[in-house]
C-alpha cells in the first residue's frame, strides 16, 4: 500500500520565455508500506542513499530534524530513502508507539506533520494533546489506546534500540547514512543538523554509492554492502579486564590487554542453551557463589534476548584461582547439586534459582547447605534420585574434572567469558558483551567478496 503526498516543485516548461512566471506542478513522494522491520519508510524501496533516523519523540530536536530530513527527501525523491526507527530510552514511549500505530493505519506522515506544527516543535506528552493531534491527522485514537494497552509495538521499539547500539550510533535523535555516522562536526552539538549539512552528507554518501554502482553492485544491494564494508573495517574489540574474584579491583581495572587464545580445542563439557545453529557461542566460566558471576548472568540473559537466533550460551563450572579448603568444599557441594539437578533435566532451573537465592542480598548470612535446600524447594525434584546422585562415590570428581578442563584451556579467574576462541577475564558490561558478539557476526573474508544473495 502506498500513500501519495503532494509536493510542489518549480519547473521550467519547454518553450517558456525566460521572463515568464514559473509555474508549480505537484510531485508525488511515496511512503512505502513495505516496511523495513515494521518501520515507516519514506522514499523508494531501493535507493542509493538510505538514512536510518533514530528518534524517540521525547527529545526537543526530534521534530526539527524530522522536518530537515523530510526536506532532503523532497529534494532527492528518487535517491534518498529514510527509515524512521523509533526507539525507547526506558520502557514505554507512548508518542513513538502512537507514531507506529499511525503508520499501521497509513497515516504516518499526516501524524508527524501535525506534530511538527506544534509551537517551537514542542512535543505533546499528555494523552489529551496526542488525541487532538490524532483527530487532526484522521487517525483512530481508540486503536492507539489499544496499542498502548497491549504493547503491540514494544518489540519494534526494542529492536530499533538494539540496532542503534549495534551500529554504534549516537543517542537519539541521530542519523546513519548507509550505515555510517555523519562526518560533519558542529560547534553546538545539541542542535539538529540543518538541511545544508544534510545535503553535504548526502553528497558524500551518494558519491560512495555511485562508485559501488560503477563496480557492478546492484542498486538493491547498496545498503547491505555498505553495512558489510563498515563491519569488515572494524578493528577487533578491545575489552578492558574486568574485576575478578579474589583479586583487588585496582590491580586489574582500566587494563587493556590482548585477549589470549584458548590453548586447547576441548574446553570441557558445558550446559548450553540457545539455537544449535547459532553463529556465535559464548562460554562463561563461573561459580554459583560469586556475586560478580550473578551480575554477569543477568547481562548474558539480556544479551540472549538481544540475539535470540544468533547466540548460543554455554555455562562452565569454575572456581576462583585461590580459595581455601573450606570454600572449595562449599563450592563443590553447590556445583555438585547443580549436576544432580541436571540429571533430572533441571539444570537451567537450578541455575536461575541459585543466583536468585544466593544473591538476594549482598551479605550472604545463610549457610550454603540451607541455601541449597531453598533452591531445591523451588525445583520440585525427585528427592530420592537427588540424594542417590549426591551420595554417589566420585561425585565430587565430576565437578573437579570440569574445573580442571577450564584451567587447562587457560581460564583462571571467575568470571571469565570465552568468545571466538579468545579469553576475556573479569566482569563485563552489556555493551562490552554486545561488542564481542557483533565482532563475531562480522562478515568473513570470503563473504566480503561475494555480494550475491544479500537480501
Amino acid at each position: 500500500m502506498r500513500i501519495a503526498v503532494s509536493l510542489a516543485v518549480a519547473m521550467v516548461w519547454p518553450g517558456r520565455a525566460p521572463g515568464d512566471k514559473l509555474e508549480r506542478r505537484p510531485q508525488n513522494m511515496v511512503v512505502h508500506h513495505l516496511a523495513i522491520g515494521d518501520n515507516p519508510v519514506v522514499g523508494p524501496h531501493h535507493a542509493p542513499v538510505t538514512i536510518d533516523f533514530f528518534l524517540t519523540l521525547q527529545h526537543r530536536y526530534d521534530l526539527p530534524l524530522y522536518k530537515n530530513t523530510l526536506e532532503l527527501a523532497r529534494r532527492h525523491p528518487r535517491r534518498v530513502r529514510i527509515v524512521y526507527r523509533f526507539s525507547s530510552k526506558s520502557g514505554r514511549t507512548p508518542p513513538a508507539e502512537a507514531a507506529l500505530e499511525a503508520f499501521a493505519q497509513g497515516r504516518f506522515l499526516p501524524f508527524m506533520n501535525e506534530l511538527a506544527k506544534a509551537p517551537k516543535s514542542r512535543l505533546p506528552h499528555r494523552i489529551e494533546q496526542l488525541k487532538a493531534v490524532c483527530e487532526r491527522a484522521g487517525i483512530d485514537f481508540a486503536s492507539i489506546e489499544e496499542a498502548w494497552a497491549t504493547g503491540r509495538h514494544l518489540a519494534v521499539l526494542e529492536r530499533n534500540s538494539a540496532y542503534l547500539q549495534q551500529r554504534h550510533a549516537n543517542h537519539p535523535p541521530s542519523l546513519l547514512l548507509n550505515g555510517a555516522k555523519p562526518t560533519l562536526q558542529r560547534s553546538r552539538t545539541r542542535t539538529p543538523l540543518p538541511v545544508s549539512d544534510l545535503e553535504a552528507l548526502y553528497d558524500q554518501s551518494y558519491a560512495a554509492a555511485r562508485r559501488m554502482l560503477d563496480d557492478g553492485v546492484p542498486l538493491e544491494h547498496i545498503y547491505a554492502m555498505s553495512l558489510r564494508d563498515l563491519d569488515a573495517a572494524r578493528q577487533p574489540p578491545r575489552i578492558r579486564v574486568g574485576a575478578v574474584d579474589g583479586v583487588a579491583v585496582p590491580q586489574r581495572r582500566n587494563t587493556l590487554v590482548e585477549a589470549p587464545l584458548v590453548r586447547v580445542r576441548n574446553l570441557g563439557p558445558g550446559h548450553e542453551f540457545g539455537p544449535r545453529d547459532a553463529r556465535v557461542v559464548m562460554r562463561f566460566y563461573c561459580s554459583f557463589a560469586s556475586t560478580r558471576c550473578a551480575f554477569l548472568k543477568h547481562k548474558i540473559d539480556e544479551l540472549s534476548a538481544r540475539f535470540p537466533h544468533r547466540l548460543r550460551v554455554s555455562f562452565h563450572h569454575m572456581f576462583p584461582a585461590e580459595i581455601d579448603r573450606d570454600t572449595t568444599r562449599a563450592l563443590l557441594l553447590i556445583h555438585k547439586a547443580s549436576l544432580c539437578a541436571d540429571r533430572q533435566g533441571a539444570f537451567w532451573r537450578f541455575y536461575d534459582a541459585a543466583y536468585r537465592v544466593l544473591h538476594e542480598h549482598r551479605r550472604r548470612t545463610v549457610p550454603i547447605p540451607e541455601q541449597i535446600r531453598a533452591i531445591l524447594a523451588l525445583l520440585e525434584l525427585d528427592p530420592e534420585r537427588y540424594q542417590r546422585c549426591m551420595s554417589r562415590p566420585g561425585s565430587d570428581e565430576m565437578v573437579m574434572e570440569r574445573v580442571r578442563a577450564g584451567r587447562k584451556a587457560g581460564v583462571v579467574h571467575t568470571p571469565t567469558v570465552v568468545v571466538g576462541g579468545r579469553i576475556y577475564p573479569g566482569s563485563k558490561s552489556l555493551p562490552e558483551l554486545t561488542q564481542l558478539v557483533e565482532h563475531e557476526l562480522m562478515p568473513g573474508l570470503l563473504e566480503q567478496f561475494t555480494p550475491t544473495a544479500l537480501e
